[in-house]
């Protein structure tokens, strides 16, 4: 065998296996290919590679610890084994067998030892590439797929026309936050860790992902997609004897079609995802084509937002607030329009989009610039304004500069704070409740009004009231309809919460009034001042001046 290490075949065979492996199978399945170019000149008969725990050969098909490379006619007695051992300590075991009838020279078998060394620095580089590897695949808190691993596991999957069979699960865990706020990150990371163990166990043959966060998604087959749903409803997590958390989690689900695309798959069980975070009764929410239609205009509405605030296509529309008992004009609701192409879009088919990006903090302050500037030229030509109330969305309570960023505004059109009220919702209040107490006290500190809107709707609207000090509180529209809607009932429980109000001397404004029943009502329990179509729709600023105008004389 002298010379055979430098041979055309030899040169040609770690040529293929050193410049092609880069996974032990990708390794052991091109020794299968290759390794006849040189077993003659060896005298080869066998060749056995066994790993250690910490390898697999199991994408094979074969045992996941051993696995016979190479075999024809070989000699039993004659056999060479070397036993390696990688950096942590892990094994990879070589073992090799002459054709039958011959039997290896010293020479010969220096040689072969030689070979064998050499597979295993050229496993080792194998195993090295799949540690890099998974760095890159695999989440490193969790051990699932991340986002990158997950694209090429499809990717990998879509090339065999295996997907299409396969339910894409998109699962955001519920309340995660708190978790985190209670326990702390750490503590919350071990949950996330055992939420994703139980999901892979939950998952069977499927395959889990960590997108980031507390959101993950699933690949489980057709057959056992209901079955894994339902069994995701409710995820215990122990913590020694006494902790437990049972996880909830908001579900979007997407059946895989035959043509799909990675794309296709992770948008689509997002945009199922996201119906069901906004709906306040399904956890879980199957793709639909009206979800699809749903979700494009969305992302059309956030696409050409920036634009058309630019080209000024929002357009500041008053409705008026009056006095009921003298009939008077006492203040006004500054509510946005849309003049898109020539139609005018209702705000409930943009706001709740713009809100969920966090783009409208920059629609509330052009409104509020909007509403400063007529308020000047209201000023700048004898016409005495009235307060304006304009909303300020509760994503706007994590800006620490809020009340110097609106003041600027006021100051800029040289806009006393007295004819400015900020209107925030009454979930504003629940969220951060802190830090809305604090810019409340700011807010009247420097002259504004602040109010409460929507009042009513959130589940501590009364216990809200003994720790918030404002100027107006606003009843819920839905409380107005309940006059008539649900009688005497109905009325007790508003006659109370208004005198509750005005006892701790703060307004209160009936929001929606369009009868005269209703009007009757408010005035009969001392709710003076109501807003609605009974006393004025929303109108264009240049009418509302005329409002103001009339209301002078």
């Amino acid at each position: 065998m002298e010379g055979v290490l430098c041979s055309p075949g030899f040169r040609k065979f770690f040529s293929s296996v050193l410049t092609e492996a880069e996974t032990l199978s990708d390794l052991i399945k091109l020794l299968g290919d290759t390794i006849h170019i040189i077993s003659d000149e060896i005298h080869l008969g066998r060749l056995d590679f066994e790993v250690g725990p910490d390898f697999s050969l199991e994408e094979l098909g074969t045992d996941s610890r051993k696995c016979t490379v190479f075999s024809e006619e070989f000699n039993p007695d004659n056999k060479i084994e070397r036993h390696f051992n990688t950096h942590d300590n892990d094994d990879v075991i070589i073992t090799v067998y002459p054709s039958a009838g011959y039997t290896w020279s010293s020479e010969e078998e220096d040689a072969v030892d030689f070979l064998l060394e050499t597979l295993f620095v050229i496993c080792a580089k194998t195993r090295a590439f799949t540690e890099v590897h998974d760095l890159a695949v695999r989440d490193q808190l969790t051990g699932v797929l991340n986002r990158q691993g997950l694209v090429r596991y499809c990717e990998r999957t879509l090339l065999t026309g295996m997907m299409g069979g396969y339910t894409a699960v998109f699962l955001n865990i519920r309340n995660f936050k708190f978790i985190n706020q209670n326990i702390g990150t750490r503590s919350g990371d071990k949950v996330l860790k055992r939420y994703a163990e139980r999901l892979t166990e939950l998952a069977g043959d499927g395959t889990v992902a960590r997108l980031g966060g507390d959101n993950f998604i699933a690949f489980v087959k057709d057959a056992d997609a209901e079955q894994f749903i339902r069994n995701t409803g409710k995820i215990s997590v122990t913590f020694g004897d006494f902790m437990r958390f049972d996880l909830s989690a908001k579900v979007g689900v997407y059946k895989i079609g035959m043509i799909d695309t990675v794309t296709d798959i992770l948008n689509s069980a997002n945009m199922a995802y996201i119906a069901a975070k906004q709906s306040l009764n399904d956890r879980v929410v199957y793709f639909t084509s009206e979800i699809f239609r749903q979700s494009t205009s969305e992302n059309e509405i956030i696409a050409v937002f920036p634009e058309a605030l630019k080209n000024k296509e929002f357009q500041v529309y008053f409705q008026p607030k009056v006095r009921m008992d003298i009939g008077r004009l006492c203040g006004c609701e500054a509510l946005v329009r849309w003049n898109r192409n020539g139609c005018l879009v209702p705000p409930n088919d943009f706001v709740p989009v713009l809100e969920r990006t966090g783009a409208v903090c920059d629609l509330d302050f052009y409104m509020l610039e909007e509403t400063c500037r007529w308020i000047r030229y209201w000023l700048d030509n004898s016409i005495p304004p009235v307060r304006v109330s304009v909303n300020f969305s509760k994503i706007h309570l994590h800006n620490t500069r809020l009340a110097d960023d609106i003041h600027d505004i006021l100051k800029r059109y040289k806009v006393p704070s007295k004819y400015i009220e900020i209107e925030l919702t009454e979930t504003s209040c629940h969220e951060d409740y802190d830090a809305m107490l604090a810019f409340i006290k700011e807010m009247r500190g420097r002259g504004f009004g602040v109010s409460i809107d929507d009042f009513g709707t959130g589940y501590s609207s009364l216990n809200m009231l003994k720790d918030i000090r404002v100027d107006m509180i606003k009843l819920d529209k839905s409380f107005v309809d309940s006059i008539e809607e649900h009688g005497d009932n109905a009325r007790i429980v508003i006659r109370n919460i208004v005198n509750t109000i005005v006892e701790l001397g703060m307004e209160v404004i009936a929001e929606g009034v369009e009868k005269l029943s209703q009007v009757n009502f408010l005035e009969e329990i001392g709710c003076e001042i109501a807003q609605g179509y009974r006393f004025g729709k929303p109108m264009d600023a240049g009418r509302f001046t005329n409002e103001l105008i009339s209301d002078m004389g």
